[in-house]
């Protein structure tokens, strides 16, 4: 019978134990908590854990008492005693309160109340209690001291013994909720987790003119996977909410997919959002406008597209760098925290026969900035027919590669050599509204990755996946080394120079152009601030005086082939055992320096005044 009772008595527990943990959920979360003990501090009324409510505190009226406590203390008096005893907020400062307002003393009597020595309670000590008034002190009976007061006798009691047990009668604070958490990890645990997200390669901005103290993992890269690596073969770890918080506070972010999100939109939708009424239809005009703004640009970019199709004197691209693509491409997680070599692709589209160009080069051959776009347009322009009297080109606002002195000093070039050449046009889009043919061929790349499978070893197999893409007319794929590569910033130091002012006197700034041409006029280059064809020109000269007529001759960009940082070299070398022995010799014969700093290149942060 006894374990039968044991039994039934245990099922209800059980029954019992999901209605009492419910009971307690709400208020154990760290709001409720936090809020409680606020309450409970400043005397207003609280529920406990348990779910028990605690009543407000408040002055109760005096009694008659021997000391005449209710007389000597009028009730003004003493409402303010108790609202800024209560005002005081935390347990240490109405402890330290009390104790400051009382006197402990040994008794001078100590009366024989029973003749058992076991049942003897003599009282050792005997208190007093006072408040001070205007800089005077008045003495109050204990009662009369509680109730104005509104604390129990326990908080007396207790606040008393902390300041008798100590030496020199200083009150100690309390240390309830003070000792370290029994499931803290340690710090030996979470100096592995911060050692571990430093163990991925983090790179700083290759465009970053300001300063800027963050630094970016690779866009293939996610906290869920970083976590996930982290925790392989790891007994002891700590939580995703800790990991993501050291994260975090080593300033790291991710480089995000490059997509056509506008950033002036998202600014301008929010203040929509929280603009006053009046506001409203401001607002709402500007974004029309900047809508109005971005569809004139397609529908200019769809006009010129029509026109070289139906011209044979006339050519039309877009033009745009794909996303860094990464080599040897690896599928383990021991890639993650390696540094790759990364292999660059410049596509022009043909938007008058849909003929594709893609340029490639990988990092041990050039980098990817102004001069390696203005080589690669030189050389398409230049392989042109005869027949070609007018080109068009489209292409985003990014300064570092796109819109600066260097593509512009490139185009005065090309002019001059290309003899049959009329005008060069160069239009821009509306930045955050950049869609073009060359992104839709970026993405036919990534899909053609996927769906072959290919193993890349060595850029050369990312030039021959690239060949390998289109249905009716394959990927032209052009091969750059670094002798190819031609330095038009050297052209300022010499033949050309920079105005910051135009042939009116205007400031001339590249972040307002959105269209520019250049014609057979030698240094001149003409310039629009919007799309339209309403308006004229304006003018800028960059021709260095006396030297109008010279013919320009950049050099090249590098007497050998450029270094990579030896920290990638390394990573490289490590990678090695994963990828076939005859690419070896490839990645050792890569040059390095010790003052290269490792960068992500995709990461692009640009000033407005980009020269």
């Amino acid at each position: 019978m006894k374990e039968q009772n044991k039994r039934r008595n245990a099922n209800k527990d059980q029954d019992k134990q999901p209605e009492r943990k419910r009971l307690v959920d709400g208020p154990y979360t760290r709001k409720k908590r936090k809020e409680r003990i606020e309450n409970k501090n400043t005397g207003q009324s609280y529920v406990t854990a348990k779910g028990k409510e605690v009543r407000k505190r408040e002055m109760k009226n005096l009694p008659i008492c021997r000391t005449k406590c209710r007389e000597r203390l009028v009730e003004d008096v003493r409402q303010g005693i108790f609202n800024e005893y209560w005002g005081l907020g935390t347990r240490d400062k109405r402890v330290t309160y009390i104790a400051d307002h009382s006197e402990t003393k040994e008794t001078a009597f100590k009366r024989k109340r029973t003749d058992d020595p076991a049942k003897s309670r003599n009282r050792q000590v005997s208190h007093s209690f006072h408040f001070k008034i205007n800089g005077e002190t008045v003495k109050v009976c204990r009662g009369c001291f509680m109730k104005i007061l509104d604390e129990t006798q326990m908080f007396i009691t207790l606040a008393l013994d902390n300041s008798r047990l100590s030496l020199s009668g200083i009150v100690q604070p309390d240390k309830r909720g003070r000792h370290e958490p029994k499931n803290k990890h340690s710090q030996k645990i979470i100096q592995e987790a911060i050692d571990h997200i430093k163990s991925f390669p983090a790179h700083q901005s290759h465009y970053t003119r300001r300063t800027n103290d963050k630094k970016y993992l690779a866009p293939y890269l996610t906290l869920q996977k970083m976590y996930e690596l982290y925790c392989e073969n790891r007994k002891e770890k700590v939580s995703r909410r800790i990991y993501e918080k050291e994260f975090h506070k080593l300033k790291l972010a991710f480089k995000k997919p490059k997509v056509d999100t506008c950033h002036k939109c998202d600014i301008l939708q929010m203040r929509l959002k929280v603009a006053e009424e009046n506001e409203n239809e401001t607002i709402q005009t500007e974004i029309d406008v900047h809508l109005i703004e971005a569809d004139n640009v397609y529908k200019q970019k769809d006009t010129d597209k029509t026109f070289a199709k139906q011209n044979e004197c006339t050519k039309c691209y877009s033009f745009d760098l794909q996303q860094c693509l990464p080599t040897p491409f690896v599928n383990s997680g021991v890639a993650f925290y390696k540094r790759q070599l990364w292999t660059y692709n410049l596509t022009l589209h043909d938007m008058g026969n849909g003929a594709v160009t893609c340029f490639m080069w990988h990092e041990g051959e050039g980098g990817r900035g102004g001069n390696q776009i203005a080589t690669c347009l030189f050389l398409q322009i230049l392989s042109l027919p005869e027949n070609i009297k007018n080109v068009i080109l489209y292409s985003d606002t990014c300064g570092g590669q796109n819109k600066n002195s260097h593509v512009a000093g490139m185009f005065l070039t090309v002019m001059q050599r290309k003899k049959t050449l009329e005008t060069i046009d160069h239009k821009f889009m509306v930045s955050g509204h950049s869609h073009m043919e060359c992104d839709v061929d970026h993405a036919l790349i990534e899909k053609q990755k996927k769906k072959l499978g290919t193993e890349i070893s060595h850029p050369h197999d990312w030039y021959q996946l690239v060949r390998s893409v289109g249905k009716k007319q394959k990927f032209s794929v052009k091969e750059l080394t670094h002798e190819a590569f031609l330095n038009f910033a050297d052209l300022y130091k010499s033949q050309l120079v920079l105005r910051k002012k135009d042939s009116s006197g205007d400031s001339f700034k590249w972040h307002d152009v959105q269209w520019l041409r250049y014609t057979r006029e030698p240094g001149k280059i003409f310039f629009k601030k919007s799309l339209t064809d309403e308006g004229n020109f304006a003018e800028i000269c960059f021709a260095r005086r006396g030297k109008g007529e010279t013919l320009l001759s950049p050099k090249k960009c590098y007497s050998q082939k450029p270094p990579i940082s030896k920290e990638k070299k390394t990573d490289l070398i490590q990678l090695l055992p994963l990828k076939s022995p005859a690419f070896r010799q490839f990645y050792l014969d890569l040059p390095t320096s010790g003052d290269i700093q490792d960068t992500y290149p995709d990461v692009e942060e640009f000033d407005d005044d980009e020269t």
